[in-house]
């Protein structure tokens, strides 16, 4: 992987260098990885009422999504790293490793036990085992119960730039807003997103207004990374002004997305970033707009 070019911005490594291909088996295996530290997370730590504990907040520095903070027989983190793939447990900052697999050459199951063994020994005894890994996109490490292959490294780098970048860009832009949320990966589709909350104080959050921004990896209605723009609650027949950057989805559900190839396209790392930087300010004020 070559060309770190970095705008003015943000600093951002060139994409586009590894085929879709590649591409599209690294994210289907880490994403079985992620769900798999989703089912280890479920047994381990307090709920909260807005689901974040599910989620997962980028730690830059140590390479890892890492969730919430769990008090058992010593404070850890769950964690999940991208290159190398591997499962781990680390310290409440989130910057030591206490435990970790590396996936190449391991299976489900295999994860499972060992996730198993490692949180008993730091939490205390589970009151169930752990669930199997579900709602990810099909592939033979689950079908099949085959090993997981992160041999190829190039791919799974530039799949952790997506994240790399995304993160920096939304850093940039959207949580400078102070309605804006920290950001998060969420494990159920694998997007990294932040989202502004318009009506804070609305109980109902299916009613509150809010305006997403974020990136998802690829999933079934694009199969390659994009970034995202959406709006909520979708309005019923809303007018949609063209988007300089980027295009409206209507199928399903209601966003303003910048594909892959139309981000990869620009070029430079830097003609890059200013095409994403210029997609989500514009994409997020027609959203805004649409809500009201």
């Amino acid at each position: 992987m070559t060309s770190n070019v970095s705008d003015p911005a943000i600093d951002w490594r060139r994409l586009g260098l590894v085929s879709a291909d590649r591409l599209r088996n690294a994210r289907r295996q880490l994403h079985w990885a992620v769900r798999m530290i989703g089912s280890a997370g479920a047994r381990v730590l307090d709920a909260e009422p807005d689901d974040s504990h599910h989620a997962f907040e980028w730690h830059a520095d140590a390479g890892f999504f890492v969730q919430h903070v769990t008090r058992g027989q010593r404070a850890f983190c769950t964690a999940v790293g991208m290159a190398p793939p591997c499962l781990a447990l680390l310290t409440p900052d989130g910057e030591e490793v206490l435990s970790q697999f590396h996936l190449h050459g391991k299976t489900i199951d295999e994860g499972l036990a060992w996730l198993t063994h490692e949180l008993e020994a730091l939490h205390g005894p589970l009151d169930a085992p752990l669930d199997p890994p579900d709602q990810a996109e099909p592939h033979p490490v689950k079908s099949d119960g085959v090993a997981f292959d992160t041999g190829d490294t190039e791919a799974f780098e530039e799949l952790r730039y997506w994240y790399i970048n995304s993160q920096r860009l939304l850093d940039t832009t959207i949580t400078r807003r102070p309605d804006a949320s920290v950001i998060r990966m969420w494990p159920h589709h694998f997007d990294i997103a932040s989202l502004i909350t318009l009506d804070p104080d609305v109980e109902d959050r299916e009613a509150a207004r809010s305006v997403g921004v974020g990136m998802s990896p690829g999933d079934g209605s694009y199969a390659d990374p994009y970034l995202y723009v959406t709006p909520w609650p979708y309005p019923e027949q809303p007018e949609l002004r063209e988007l300089a950057e980027g295009h409206w989805h209507r199928d399903g559900f209601l966003a303003a997305i910048l594909t892959h190839e139309d981000l990869v396209s620009a070029g430079t790392a830097s003609d890059q970033a200013r095409r994403a930087r210029s997609f989500v300010a514009e994409a997020t004020a027609a959203a805004l707009a649409l809500i009201g």
